[in-house]
């Protein structure tokens, strides 16, 4: 004789072993899993955020991880000018917000490629951290441009970028090309802070050759 067990009704799924909310008196065969996602969820919640933000950050600076920032400014001063401030002995510690420390070691002897530049910035309390750019291109009157060597950043290129639109009115531009250090991790959790350091210091820079070049042009 043989035995099978059958369902009451064709289709009918088998019934559950345990009803729905009953729990077995004895504690230690409760169901762990809830507590268990107390701990685990989070963090799987904060992995899929890191993803997303590395993602976005991605999207921004390209799948190599660099990022861009530009800096544009009308500035009712002749290119020659504009571009003539920059090549002032002092020019660079003018454009130094009056917020960050920095202390120029070597300032730069002129714009030509080959030339080099190297700052202390404070970190933090008594911890300053060098820096070293070097010029890496040059056309006289319309642009230059440098590399970090040495410094907080993992690459740093800026362009400086004078557009004539007029006898005397110019288009200042900066645009820089940087990756933070640490990747994915720089650049999701320090990607924001850097982009705000970046547009409150070229506000600042601008502002100075502004009132530097326009003030020029006035007094001509």
């Amino acid at each position: 004789m043989s035995w099978s067990l059958q369902p009451r009704w064709e289709g009918a799924s088998p019934r559950p072993l345990v009803r729905p909310g009953w729990r077995h008196p004895d504690r230690r065969h409760l169901d762990r899993r809830p507590l268990a996602w107390l701990v685990v969820g989070p963090a799987v919640a904060w992995t899929q955020g890191v993803a997303k933000g590395a993602r976005k950050s991605a999207e921004r600076g390209g799948s190599s991880g660099t990022m861009r920032f530009v800096k544009e400014s009308v500035i009712d001063a002749s290119a020659a000018e504009v571009f003539a401030f920059h090549e002032r002995p002092d020019a660079l510690e003018r454009l130094q917000p009056p917020w960050q420390a920095t202390r120029i070691l070597q300032p730069p002897t002129s714009l030509a490629v080959g030339t080099r530049v190297v700052l202390e910035i404070q970190v933090f309390g008594p911890f300053w951290q060098t820096l070293v750019a070097e010029h890496v291109a040059f056309e006289p009157g319309r642009m230059f441009a440098d590399r970090m060597v040495k410094g907080p950043f993992a690459s740093w290129l800026h362009t400086h970028l004078v557009t004539p639109k007029g006898p005397s009115r110019c288009v200042l531009t900066d645009d820089i090309e940087y990756e933070l250090p640490l990747g994915v991790l720089g650049r999701v959790f320090g990607g924001a802070f850097a982009r705000r350091t970046l547009e409150r210091m070229f506000e600042f820079r601008h502002e100075v050759t502004r009132a530097a070049c326009e003030g020029s042009s006035t007094r001509e």
